[in-house]
């Protein structure tokens, strides 16, 4: 009786043991975590829930860099290019703007941005993702003419300014007065502000010649970032790009940013910079 009783107990033990078992490797109270996505079970049902956020891809222009990225929002694809001095690659993003309507911009050969459809037509995503194109290649063609030089020099052959700053002669066939000059520099900004290309170099006797200056980029800029559309004329867009600099690395500060306000000049469907300041 005593060997039946315990045969009995230990049947017991076993079937109670092998139903936790089939309960644990059960799907309905498995758990699993993928990139972007949590599934979860309730009540031996799986229930799966995507979980998605919108990408954004801050421009960042490095000094003396050469690449740019777009910034569109998770319904967009983004417009990136390679722009320097061995030529720029060019690509196409399209953004949906409205109901149906299909906007397209894509940096030129030039790398200026050209843009179709009508912008007052089209929404703010779409209007902030092309400026921010419009910006990062402001950045580079700025930095390019006005620190170093775009151009060959003759460093033995040069003129003075009233200060005694030397500005070396400019070698490239092609570029023989402040003109020419201007209309590779124009290719970015439009003509319509200041260029900052009247500092840095001087035309005497059918002869270009550049200063040559070189500086350091501020080292605590991080990345610049347009965030709102302010005002739309027929011809020019106002925007507002906040600019983020962090010296936490550097001396223990906290990171701070500062707006400035940015303008797109729209000239025969080219976006060329306009009010611009070079945030580093």
């Amino acid at each position: 009786m005593k060997k039946y009783l315990a045969l009995l107990a230990a049947c017991v033990l076993v079937s109670a043991s092998a139903g936790c078992s089939s309960g644990n490797s059960s799907s309905g109270d498995s758990s699993q975590t993928a990139t972007g996505a949590a599934q979860t079970t309730s009540s031996g049902e799986d229930v799966t829930e995507q979980t998605t956020a919108a990408e954004e891809e801050a421009s960042s222009t490095t000094a003396g860099s050469a690449q740019t990225t777009t910034a569109v929002s998770s319904s967009q694809t983004a417009a990136s290019s390679t722009s320097g001095a061995a030529g720029t690659e060019t690509t196409t993003a399209t953004t949906t703007a409205g109901n149906s309507e299909k906007a397209e911009f894509q940096y030129n050969s030039d790398g200026a941005v050209e843009f179709s459809g009508d912008p007052a037509d089209q929404n703010q995503d779409t209007l902030i993702a092309a400026a921010q194109a419009v910006y990062d290649a402001a950045c580079q063609q700025q930095y390019r003419f006005t620190v170093g030089s775009p151009y060959t020099l003759d460093h033995e052959t040069y003129i003075e300014n009233d200060m005694g700053w030397q500005f070396y002669l400019v070698t490239d066939e092609g570029i023989n007065s402040m003109a020419d000059v201007a209309a590779d520099y124009d290719k970015i900004f439009s003509s319509r502000y200041n260029s900052a290309i009247e500092e840095v170099f001087m035309e005497d006797d059918g002869k270009v010649y550049c200063l040559d200056g070189q500086r350091g980029a501020n080292i605590f800029y991080s990345y610049s970032q347009v965030v709102s559309v302010d005002k739309i004329t027929p011809d020019e867009i106002f925007f507002t790009v906040t600019n983020y600099y962090d010296p936490t690395d550097i001396n223990g500060e906290e990171p701070f940013t500062n707006d400035a306000q940015f303008s797109v000049v729209i000239e025969d469907g080219v976006w060329k910079a306009g009010e611009f300041l070079l945030p580093y």
